[in-house]
């Protein structure tokens, strides 16, 4: 530390205060440690760069350099931050947390006896080393090295070695130091320890011993390339419980690996890789990953033991070098090969071929306590089954030399299990086995003479086959199984099913090549138990029974030996007893199953059988068939008729079929069944009949049928009586889905969009057999609409049978909007013909009442729920529209001048009505739902061309002729894109209201005035919403045509206007009138407006050109018949004075009154104008007088 001259008292109070030495210094650029500049230290005043006693924190982005070798307590380097160690050692007696860089070969000496080391960061060509008692590199740290970087643990970086140091590692180190640069980790520390959630990821890294008792403990994860051990006792790598050693080089060529622990894996990941012979020849789980070849360790005392799994993966190959004993799995991965050598390996748990397995001529004997699976397809050479559990087979498997039984079985489940070799010694069971195959067992038979036992059973019953072939056999397969129970076609095989052997055997002949017999055939001897329980029915007598063999459509009897030998028992003590039934002369021709019973007792044979419900009365010999639902079991009762009644001696099997017809009516035989039919179903196994009259159980038939009837035929194998139910039924649908391809717009807008009576398709879905036709119902509730119902019209046509499906193409809706089903709307009340009335009810019920379901079955709802469920989207066919009768108001009582403003007393009003049309037979009555959303009329779908503007809506009348009739200004109308004022709809009703704005005006020339005429105006409009939906004429008001426009309410007569003042005089004493005139152009000169009594000029409407004190306007005035006087006060002092005087009719420069009185169509062509823009202008004059009328004339006489 480097304390600026500090005064004596302040050394005294450091030193007296310890604590206070403690200095954070934090950077706050980058350069030397120790240069001040670098630092800010808080704590210590004095303290200007961090020394021993001080904390030192780097932080982004910062570079520090050591310049010297230099103490610290603890460092701290933030994300960003680097210490660049320029060779020097850094010597840190606490903690250290790098988030940041420590790069230039920097030694990191970390002293401290509990020093933490953590943080994310790196080290780059840089040093750590740990001396103290026990430092850690904490839990959540995750450091990587590169370059030339190294651990080292138990020594300084002065080289002194702290052996009694342990460095634990609980974070993640991540190395990607090579092993060609330098060695990594190196271990002085007698003891390093990897904790539980410690991770050293350092696969291309070197781990080496530096001290002969060094010993590394891995409780967590590690990958490392090499590690290089010292001694051969003392270098000790221990992985501990449910650790990972991930090793992809060489593993302690030198040294003690211990690897037993419960749970924990070695796993060599590399390329040609030697497998390190674990301490007592013991691993837990055991990995050959990677690829190349691995060579296992040489032979030990004892086995190489696997205490969990063995397990290859990659493209990596063995051969064992000495026996495999594995508790756990076996496991081949895909691209593997293991060679099993000579070697007998034991497996306790399951064992996966994807790889390649070569057998050798090793064994594998499966000695698990659980059931084992064996899965690929692989060929043994020799297996054994020690195992009371058993093995299941994923795959068939060859076993070429020897199978051997000492306990359990083999379960081939669908599979095999193949002997090629001799089939009198590919099969070897112990004095003391109990196991055999349950399943399929094929063998090789030899050529010539030979005897063949194949050791199969059920469970835990042994029952083999002893097959005996002749001379003249030529070599082949045969595969044999048994099945613990009775044949399911035991009823029409002869043999009693209450006095049989409830097994039977399976022989076939194959796969290829299959045996070649001669004409003696061979011999079958089949064992069955005779132990307790016996393998046969109570009150059976073996000494009666038969065997018959069943070729997978017929039996047929076989002949049996008068005598046979059973298979010796074994254990267990006592063990069950054997019988035996032997087949002769069976050939080629005669495998199948073999079933053995006593023969079935003679049999009354009935005159007829039928078939009712269950709950017909007993007794009954005749009876009802109710409708049955296609997908759902039903149970019907046969009886054994004789003589006109119940035959109740009769007890046997039949066969029981049921026979259907997509229509009704097909002819009748004799027997009662139709002539033609499809065979629908046979009831699986044959049905019993006992005291003659039993309930048949039919599964569920998934088609729909209209005309259904149950034949019944005995005996089974050779039928003599056939008999069809004298009633028949129909197995109906349960409904139909309902849906559309063109109509499934479910929205309030957008496509498709069907106009009412418009053709859209609907398909009534159903299953297949439905050939009937469904209907729709119409009636109230049924067809929901948006939100008054419509009328749904239109067909469906029959469906096919083959799909069930019935389509239409023309189905037609009345209203506007979407419209939904309620269950059943669609629906079939016909297809179950045959049963109705009392065969169903009359309803749609699919659930029985009463033993019976309805006649009658529907479509399920498809609520109407706008934006996901219903159909549509429905629009009117058309427009009509009404009128009312519009007016406008003359702008001058009887008149109006051309350029002022007129407008409307009644607003244009178009009632619009929409419609349905009349295709389909519809009647263009209103469609209800045409309002709220569904209503599509816009400002913008109302303009149209060429109605798209005001200017293309109003026209006018040519009254002048020749284009001379001013046009019509509509400026100040409402814009087209918000004209008409579109009302609210109600029940498919709605107005257009046209506005009138400020109104419309005839264009006033300026340069020449226009005769008087009358105004035509003439308002017109297409009427088409978004969906263009019209109205098929054009809407119209008025025509613009002599006398046909709108009409005026005063008069329709317009009259080119001005308004002209006239110069006064009069006495100084007196107010002055000054004339003012309203005249019109009557096509030849102004003459004066007697009609305009309405012309107003407001006293503020009056300009004075600077006038005399005293001279003013009296007041405003209203014309009458055209004519008035503005009155203007006289002078304050009597005396000749004059004013000019003007009429501000508009606003601008030339006359500006105090407010315009907005009259522009009273302008006129006034000095010093030269257009009709001006307004009138005059003079007063106060204090002269008009000269008097009276002339003094004078004559000259000559």
């Amino acid at each position: 530390m480097r304390i600026t001259r500090p005064i004596i008292a302040v050394i005294a109070a450091l030193f007296c205060s310890p604590a206070a030495l403690a200095a954070t210094c934090t950077s706050i650029a980058s350069g030397s440690w120790a240069l001040p500049a670098t630092w800010s230290c808080a704590g210590v005043p004095v303290v200007t760069i961090p020394g021993a006693t001080d904390t030192a924190i780097i932080v982004s982005p910062h570079t520090v350099t050591l310049v010297g070798s230099i103490p610290v307590t603890n460092l701290t380097i933030n994300a960003g931050g680097t210490l660049a160690g320029a060779g020097f050692t850094l010597t840190i007696s606490g903690n250290l947390t790098d988030n940041g860089t420590i790069s230039g070969g920097g030694r990191m000496n970390v002293t401290g006896p509990a020093s933490v080391i953590s943080g994310a960061g790196s080290f780059v060509d840089s040093r750590l080393y740990t001396s103290g008692a026990a430092p850690n590199i904490a839990a959540g740290a995750a450091l990587s090295f590169v370059g030339n970087s190294r651990i080292y643990t138990g020594r300084t970086a002065g080289g002194a070695n702290a052996l009694a140091s342990v460095l634990t590692i609980n974070g993640t180190i991540n190395s990607a130091v090579p092993t060609a640069t330098t060695t990594f980790l190196r271990l002085y520390a007698n003891s390093t320890v990897i904790g539980g959630t410690g991770a050293v990821n350092a696969a291309t890294s070197t781990f080496r011993y530096y001290n002969a008792t060094a010993t590394l403990t891995n409780n967590g994860s590690v990958a490392v390339g090499t590690v290089t051990g010292n001694s051969a006792a003392g270098s000790v790598w221990t992985n501990a419980a449910n650790s990972t050693l991930n090793v992809s080089a060489s593993l302690l060529a030198t040294g003690t690996l211990n690897a037993s622990a419960a749970g924990n894996t070695v796993n060599y990941t590399g390329a040609a890789q030697t497998v390190k012979a674990a301490s007592s020849g013991r691993y837990f789980h055991l990995t050959l990953s990677g690829s190349g070849v691995k060579t296992m360790p040489p032979p030990a005392m004892t086995s190489l033991l696997v205490g969990g799994n063995f397990t290859m993966a990659g493209t990596a190959s063995a051969t064992a070098a000495d026996a495999i004993r594995t508790t756990g799995n076996f496991t081949l991965g895909a691209g593997t090969a293991f060679n099993n050598g000579v070697y007998g390996h034991n497996i306790g748990g399951n064992f996966t071929n994807s790889g390649t397995y070569t057998p050798s001529t090793g064994s594998i004997n499966f000695n698990g306590i659980a059931l084992q699976t064996l899965t690929g397809a692989t060929t043994f050479y020799r297996i054994q089954v020690s195992n009371n559990a058993g093995l299941s087979l994923a795959n068939s498997i060859t076993v070429s030399n020897m199978l051997i039984f000492n306990n359990g079985n083999i379960v081939t489940n669908a599979n095999s299990v193949i002997t090629p070799s001799n089939c009198a010694t590919s099969v070897f069971r112990s004095a003391i086995s109990t196991g055999h195959v349950v399943g399929n067992l094929r063998k090789r038979i030899p050529a010539g003479a030979s005897t063949c036992t194949f050791e199969i059973g059920s469970g835990a019953n042994y029952t083999p086959v002893v097959a005996t072939f002749v001379a003249g056999t030529t070599a082949g397969n045969i595969t044999a199984s048994t099945t613990g129970s009775d044949h399911a076609s035991i009823a029409s095989s002869g043999i009693d099913p209450a006095k049989s052997v409830n097994r039977y055997w399976t022989l076939t002949n194959g796969p290829a090549p299959p045996v070649g017999l001669p004409a003696a055939g061979f011999s079958a001897t089949f064992n069955f138990i005779n132990g307790s329980p016996v393998d046969f029915d109570t009150g059976a007598v073996p000494a009666n029974f038969i065997v018959q063999r069943w070729n997978g459509a017929t039996w047929s009897a076989t002949t049996l030996n008068a005598t046979c030998t059973a298979t010796p028992p074994v254990p267990p003590s006592p063990p069950p007893a054997k019988l035996c039934k032997q087949v002769n002369g069976l050939t080629a021709a005669t495998f199948g199953d073999f079933a053995i019973g006593e023969p079935v007792s003679a049999v009354v044979t009935p005159g007829s059988f039928n078939i009712f419900e269950t709950g017909t009365a007993a007794g009954a010999i005749t009876g009802r068939i109710y409708t049955e639902r296609a997908g759902v079991a039903f149970g019907l009762d046969v009886v054994a008729i004789s003589g006109g009644a119940q035959l109740n001696t009769f007890t046997n099997t039949v066969l029981v079929e049921l026979l259907g017809n997509q229509a009704a009516g097909v002819p009748l035989d004799a027997q009662n069944c139709p002539t033609t039919s499809t065979l629908i179903q046979t009831v699986t196994p044959n049905p019993t009949i006992t005291g003659g009259r039993s309930t048949v159980s039919f599964a569920a038939v998934a088609n729909a049928w209209k005309d259904v009837r149950v034949r019944v035929r005995f005996p089974v194998a050779a039928p003599t009586v056939t008999s069809c139910s004298t009633d028949n039924f129909s197995i109906r649908p349960s409904g139909f889905t309902v849906s559309s391809t063109n109509a499934g717009n479910t929205g309030t807008s957008g496509a498709p969009a069907i106009k009412t009576g418009a053709g859209f398709n609907l398909t009534a879905a159903s299953i297949v057999g439905y050939n009937g036709t469904p209907a729709i119902d119409n009636t109230a509730g049924m067809v929901t609409g948006t939100p008054n119902q419509g009328a749904l019209g239109g067909v469906f046509s029959a469906a096919p049978a083959a799909t069930g499906t019935a389509t239409g193409n023309t189905f037609f809706y009345s209203e506007a909007g979407n419209f939904g089903l309620n269950a059943n709307a669609v629906f079939d009340d016909t297809f179950t013909s045959v049963d109705q009335p009392g065969d169903c009810t009359a309803d749609f019920s699919n659930a029985l009442v009463g033993g019976r379901y309805g006649c009658r079955f529907g479509s399920t709802a498809v609520p109407l729920v706008i934006g996901s469920s219903g159909f549509g989207r429905f629009i009117p066919d058309n427009f009509n529209v009404g009128y009312n009768t519009p007016s406008f108001g003359a702008a001058c009582g009887t008149f109006g001048y051309v350029g002022q403003v007129f407008t409307y007393t009644t607003a244009p009003e178009i009632t619009v009505v929409a419609r349905q049309g009349t295709a389909n037979g519809l009647t263009n009555a209103t469609t209800l739902n045409y309002a709220g959303v569904y209503m599509k009329l816009t400002n913008a779908s109302l303009a149209q061309a060429p109605y798209d503007t005001t200017a293309g809506r109003y026209a006018r009348f040519d009254a002048l002729g020749g284009g001379n009739t001013p046009s019509l200004d509509g400026s100040g109308l409402p814009p087209a894109a918000s004209d008409p004022a579109i009302g609210t709809f109600t029940n498919g009703v709605g107005a257009l209201t046209f506005g009138a704005g400020t109104g419309l005006q005839f264009t006033r020339s300026i340069t020449a005035p226009t005769a008087p005429f009358d105004a035509d105006v003439a308002l017109a409009l297409n009427v088409v919403d978004t969906d263009g939906v019209a109205f098929a004429g054009t809407a119209s008001f008025g025509a613009a045509s002599a006398g046909n426009g709108i009409a005026f309410g005063g008069g329709k007569g317009m009259h080119f206007g001005r308004l002209k003042l006239a110069s006064a005089h009069g006495s100084e004493l007196l107010n002055l009138p000054v004339p003012v005139q309203a005249q019109y152009w009557n096509g030849a000169a102004f003459v004066t407006n007697t009609a305009d009594n309405c012309t107003t000029l407001a006293a503020n409407n009056i300009q004075l050109a600077a006038p005399p004190a005293g001279v003013g306007v009296a007041a405003g005035i209203t014309l009458s018949s055209g004519a008035g006087a503005l009155i203007l006060t006289k002078p304050a002092t009597p005396a000749k004075v004059s004013v000019d005087v003007c009429v501000d009719l508009v606003t601008d420069a030339a006359c500006a009154a105090v407010s315009s009185a907005n009259l522009p169509h009273l302008q006129g062509l006034w000095p010093p104008g030269t257009n009709y823009n001006n307004d009138p202008a005059a003079r007063a004059t106060f204090g002269v007088y008009k000269g008097s009328n009276e002339f003094i004339y004078l004559r000259e006489n000559y």
